[in-house]
């Protein structure tokens, strides 16, 4: 689906990401873990157009990505979220949702200016989609409320389901699970592995919270200080002697 060939990205004279060779495969749920500052951001901003790599390449199945423009990459079927919920707080629950629906849109400006039959329709159908995507977050309820009367796990609830709404084929989620409690946080991960198994979705997962990237994802790989250290099962991970020293904390006696 997805391929990160011998990838690394300067800053200035600080290597943010060294030489990753990286792969999501279709329709799996892989993890990206490290510690604060090991590169992982850098990896979705290099992915998602937002900072090109200063060497190596991008793959979105057969296509080079890593010189596109964000918008671009995102109409081939990427989407994402971000560390802090980036919702439109002043817009309801449905609003947010339709917003997510603009690459999947056909009405042009003029139709939109003069209220074409076949635009409003088109609109209604929009709508009526966006209300089937809260239900499908448990959100349904929600739909009329704005988004900064929502609870932070609704929000970053709605953000998921604006992240689907354009139907991407990969997903790529920066630490959802900030600042959720454990109840919030297990639903959460509910819905990611269903995006997988019913929606067929590829997902790069982006999370501190070790539990939640151990029970959700089939594979996981560790950056450390930009360089990938470790990918295996999420067994193998907990049982590698590097991975353990360099971030899962030093084993004791």
């Amino acid at each position: 689906m997805i391929e990160l060939r011998d990838v690394s990205k300067d800053y200035g004279g600080v290597r943010a990401v060294k030489h990753l060779t990286l792969k999501l495969e279709e329709r799996a749920l892989l993890g990206l873990i490290g510690p604060n500052g090991a590169g992982k951001t850098t990896v979705l901003n290099a992915m998602t157009g937002l900072a090109a790599p200063s060497a190596g390449s991008i793959w979105f199945g057969d296509q080079r990505i890593e010189r596109r423009k964000p918008h671009e990459i995102a109409a081939l079927g990427v989407a994402r979220t971000y560390q802090t919920a980036r919702i439109f707080p002043h817009m309801t629950a449905l609003d947010n949702v339709v917003t997510g629906m603009h690459l999947k849109a056909h009405d042009s400006l003029l139709g939109q200016l003069v209220c074409w039959p076949a635009t409003l329709r088109g609109a209604q159908r929009l709508r009526e989609r966006a209300r089937a995507l809260l239900e499908e977050v448990g959100l349904g309820e929600c739909a009329e409320i704005t988004a900064r009367s929502l609870a932070l796990g609704e929000q970053r609830r709605l953000e998921l389901a604006r992240a689907i709404a354009a139907d991407p084929k990969m997903l790529l989620l920066d630490e959802p699970a900030a600042g959720l409690n454990p109840v919030e946080t297990e639903r959460l991960r509910d819905e990611i592995v269903r995006l997988t198994h019913e929606r067929g979705m590829s997902v790069l997962l982006v999370e501190h919270d070790m539990a939640l990237v151990m029970s959700a994802c089939d594979r996981i790989a560790v950056l450390d200080f930009g360089e990938k250290i470790a990918e295996g099962t999420p067994a193998e991970i907990r049982a590698n002697p590097r991975v353990v020293e360099a971030y899962l904390g030093a084993q004791t006696s």
